[in-house]
Parts: structure tokens; C-alpha cells; sequence
């Protein structure tokens, strides 16, 4: 039994464990392979605002961590299609001309080979 605390990835090989009998001939090897799994996690910024009525605020959503490539995607809380005059670009959330219409709840999501945030 293998048993390894605190893994990072350094620690990501090939192990192989060798049973040999008495006089030492390998009687039997097992090998598996150690990958560590880095899916990302984000930040907002900011996390939460008030603004004017017909400004043009951003929201931004960064990757604190994990493996590229990551992809970052704004949605609607309801999975709706941003509005027109709502783009997004590199992780930024951008209103132009913002209304009551855009009030709600933005969904920003980071996704790599490893895992979604």
C-alpha cells in the first residue's frame, strides 16, 4: 500500500511497486501513474456593486490557480445569452449603457482540463 500526504506536483510520476521472492527475482510489478488534478478557482472583482443608472460599469473574473489552458465565460444566472450591449472579453464583464433590464445575477465560470470554478 502507498500512501503519500500532501502531494503536489512534483510528486506526479510513474510508481512501481516490485515483488521479488527470497533469492530476488522479480516475482511480480505493478505500475500506476500519479497525475495531480490543478482545476482553477476565481475571484471577482468586484465581488458586488451599485451603480448608475446608463454607466458602463466591468466586472472582472481572474483565475487564482490552475492549470492552463483555463477558459472563462460569463452567463445569466438563468444560462440566458448575455444581451447585446453586455460583452464580454478576457475574464472582463462589460455593461454599456447599463438599465434596470441588466439587474440580476451574472454567472462567471472557469473551466481547464481538470475541472470547472
Amino acid at each position: 500500500k502507498l500512501h503519500l500526504n500532501e502531494v503536489d506536483e512534483e510528486d506526479e510520476t510513474t510508481y512501481v511497486c516490485d515483488v521479488k521472492d527470497e533469492a530476488g527475482n522479480l516475482v511480480y510489478e505493478r505500475k500506476t501513474e500519479l497525475q495531480i488534478m490543478n482545476p482553477p478557482s476565481i475571484r471577482l472583482e468586484p465581488e458586488r456593486q451599485s451603480v448608475q443608472l446608463g454607466s458602463s460599469p466591468t466586472v472582472t473574473c481572474t483565475a487564482d490557480s490552475g492549470d492552463p489552458p483555463i477558459q472563462i465565460v460569463w452567463s445569466t444566472e438563468t444560462g440566458q445569452p448575455l444581451p447585446a450591449r453586455i460583452s464580454q472579453n478576457n475574464g472582463v464583464l462589460q455593461f454599456r449603457g447599463i438599465s434596470m433590464e441588466d439587474q440580476g445575477m451574472y454567472i462567471c465560470t472557469a473551466r481547464n482540463n481538470d475541472g470547472t470554478a
